[in-house]
């Protein structure tokens, strides 16, 4: 199961009367079976995902992050399923470059483009961009444990 999902069930199951699938996917505007994708394997588009949002109140941050995990740009060893603890380790967890991921400062066809292509090789290119990017003009590039080599 996946870790949008889980956080999809939690919401499910705290409504005074649990929907059925029928109904969430209703409520969604999406069919069952994109349900059942985004139990076993796929990750909702993000017109989904603000729908999702509006529609359910689940708050963005903790999709996203349950998204990221899914994707695998977060760890997943730490996820323990549930409610605000689940949310503060996942927000500590988030690294400068998956910041603007979470907080919406990618446009949504980067956000797109970037869960497409979720390969070692392109987060470990990214990864080099960010730190780039992040670089401090004039800041000493001797130092750290490649300095002597």
């Amino acid at each position: 199961m996946t870790h949008v999902y889980d956080v999809l069930q939690r919401w499910i199951d705290s409504q005074k009367i649990p929907p059925t699938q029928a109904q969430v996917a209703r409520l969604l505007g999406v069919s069952r079976g994109t349900i059942t994708n985004w139990k076993t394997d796929t990750v909702p588009k993000p017109a989904q995902i603000d729908t999702i949002v509006e529609r359910t109140g689940i708050p963005k941050q903790e999709l996203l992050t349950a998204v990221l995990r899914d994707q695998g740009y977060l760890r997943v060893d730490t996820w323990d399923g549930g409610g605000a603890d689940a949310a503060a380790t996942s927000r500590a967890e988030v690294s400068s470059a998956d910041k603007q991921s979470v907080t919406g400062d990618e446009s949504q066809e980067d956000y797109a483009k970037a869960a497409q292509s979720n390969t070692p090789k392109t987060r470990a290119k990214r990864a080099r961009r960010a730190a780039e990017k992040n670089r401090i003009p004039g800041e000493d590039q001797g130092e750290g444990p490649d300095a002597g080599a």
